[in-house]
Formats: C-alpha cells, structure tokens, sequence
C-alpha cells in the first residue's frame, strides 16, 4: 500500500474544502481493511464526490462507503462534542484508523461564542484530536482555513494546497 500519511501523524491543509479529508479516507478505506471517521464543521463533505474518487482509484464505491463515518457539526460545543463521540467509536471499532476533521476554526470564532471562550475550546478539541491520534494510533488529516494552532499544538507541516501531498 502506498499510502500518503503515517500513522500518528497530523497532515494539516489550509482549506476550508473537504477534499484532503475525503480523499485520504476514501483511500485508506478503499486500500485497506481499515475504515475512517470524518468530523464535518463546514458540511462541506460530499457522498457523491467520494464516489466519483472511488470510481478513480478503481474502489467499490459500495464498501469503501460503508467503512467511512461522517458527522457534522454546527457549532462549537457540537464540534467538541462529536470528537468525543469519535473517541467512543474508536475504542469499540478497532478496524477504524482514519481521524478527518473539516473546518474546526470556523466553529471557534463565530459571533455566538466569546473570544475567549472560543481559544480555549479550541485548544481543548485540539488537544483532544492529538492525543487521539496518538492513543489509537490513527492516521490524522486537518483541513482548516486558520491551521498554525494545530502546528502549534501538534508539530508538522501545513499544506498549502487542498490536494497537496494527497
């Protein structure tokens, strides 16, 4: 298998689109056994755009699918929220490897949530996604408009372009 991220790592692309995200679990699940969830802050994911992937790389659109999760979230708290539920997922489905997360910034600096309030919810969903990738050993891909605080937090490289590296 020649896929494109290491396990334990975090690759962020500074986009606002699902792309990297879909592409990369699209893949993992169409190469692999393995399957992904996908934490949508931007209800930007496409079904029918993951398809149109799977028809590329020669997958069964039918069960690579079936192995990708999807949620999207609303809000902050709704962010926060589902990773915890992801973490849930992850411990009784050891056949899941795949953490996607789409747009967390956006969901931390809307005009509902205080600034303050905002920074340290961030921080904590942050904090929260790297210690899951660590923990259960996941393959992590970001796609975030405002990315250096995973830097910050997490280390690695940011990503350009929304197809970079994938």
């Amino acid at each position: 298998m020649d896929y494109p991220l290491n396990l334990g790592d975090i690759r962020v692309f500074r986009t606002r689109k699902h792309h990297p995200v879909s592409t990369l679990a699209v893949r993992l699940a169409g190469e692999t056994s393995f399957g992904a969830v996908i934490v949508d802050g931007t209800a930007t994911v496409d079904p029918y755009w993951m398809v149109r992937v799977c028809k590329q790389h020669g997958f069964n659109e039918k069960d690579v699918l079936k192995k990708v999760r999807m949620a999207r979230g609303f809000t902050a708290y709704q962010m926060k929220d589902l990773l915890c539920k992801a973490e849930n997922i992850l411990r009784e489905n050891a056949d899941l490897r795949f953490l996607g997360v789409i747009g967390l910034s956006e969901r931390f600096a809307d005009d509902d949530l205080g600034i303050e309030e905002g920074i340290w919810l961030r921080s904590q969903t942050v904090e929260h996604i790297r210690r899951l990738v660590g923990e259960y050993r996941l393959y992590c891909a970001v796609a975030d408009i405002e990315p250096k605080i995973f830097t910050k937090r997490c280390g690695g490289d940011i990503h350009g372009k929304e197809r970079a590296h994938v």
